[in-house]
């Protein structure tokens, strides 16, 4: 009889323990935020990591890009100032890389064959 009254009690007690045990479970899920991200544990250097690195890829790009209108604009003005240049109406001047010009071959495509002397249209 004993061993009967000690196996009540022994799952009487798990009962209660296991009750207990629920309780607490349903305690700790009814919290909403239970691992809520502790800010001060974030230093202060590291939250000016984002906006410097943002700052600096902005600041990057804009020197790109102001150096590209830059060098366009200037390969822009040498072009038109090629176009001004009367060389490949003339019957002196060749295609020919190593000598474009006959007779002026320093100055030949060079805004200072705007004015050439030595100029003679093909048409003639």
């Amino acid at each position: 009889m004993s061993v009967g009254k000690s196996l009540n009690f022994s799952t009487s007690e798990q009962m209660a323990s296991a009750t207990t045990r629920i309780s607490e479970v349903q305690s700790v899920r009814s919290e909403p935020y239970v691992n809520k991200p502790d800010f001060s544990d974030i230093s202060a250097s590291s939250l000016y990591i984002i906006p410097t690195t943002f700052f600096t890829f902005w600041l990057m790009y804009l020197i790109v890009s102001t150096d590209l209108l830059k060098f366009a604009k200037h390969k822009i003005s040498i072009i038109k100032n090629l176009e001004q240049v009367p060389c490949k109406n003339c019957r002196y001047f060749t295609n020919n890389p190593y000598l474009r010009c006959a007779v002026n071959p320093a100055i030949a495509l060079t805004s200072e064959a705007i004015n050439c002397s030595d100029y003679c249209p093909m048409n003639k």
